[in-house]
């Protein structure tokens, strides 16, 4: 029987802008669709889920509009302000973990793993590889 995972790409060698897309259409992309739809999908209103939503409907926004771009930009050779975005994020994410933490009981396992598959790509995959792109006195200003 064939694992599902043994046939996902190896992202910590395919090049980081296949990795941004697959983030992107798999991730971001499937959380939009279901957030809007979640309340009403679940049988008893979780505490804390609206802010969720809202804070991780905001972290996809910014990472679209801002870090993405900003790390595509990297590879062309332009890393100006990639640091920042970088350490706002890795922030952001544990934030998002917090709230999420609070709600994973009462949401339907699917998106639990959708949710935990995404923090865990960006955090342990592209923003370490972006990192080692960058000057080495640069990597050092990062919090992890």
């Amino acid at each position: 029987m064939i694992n599902p995972a043994e046939m996902q790409p190896n992202w910590s060698v395919r090049p980081i802008h296949e990795l941004i897309r697959h983030i992107v259409l798999e991730y971001h992309d499937c959380l939009r669709l279901e957030l809007p739809h979640l309340e009403r999908k679940l049988s008893t209103p979780a505490p804390g889920l609206r802010p969720f939503c809202q804070a991780l409907e905001a972290a996809l926004n910014r990472e679209e509009e801002l870090l993405f771009p900003a790390i595509r930009r990297m590879q062309a050779g332009n890393m100006n302000n990639l640091r920042s975005l970088i350490t706002e994020e890795i922030h952001e994410n544990e934030r998002l973990a917090h709230l999420f933490a609070d709600l994973q009981n009462h949401l339907p396992v699917d998106l639990n793993r959708l949710v935990i598959d995404h923090i865990r790509l960006e955090n342990e995959v592209l923003f370490p590889r972006a990192l080692e792109q960058l000057k080495p006195g640069e990597q050092a200003n990062v919090v992890k």
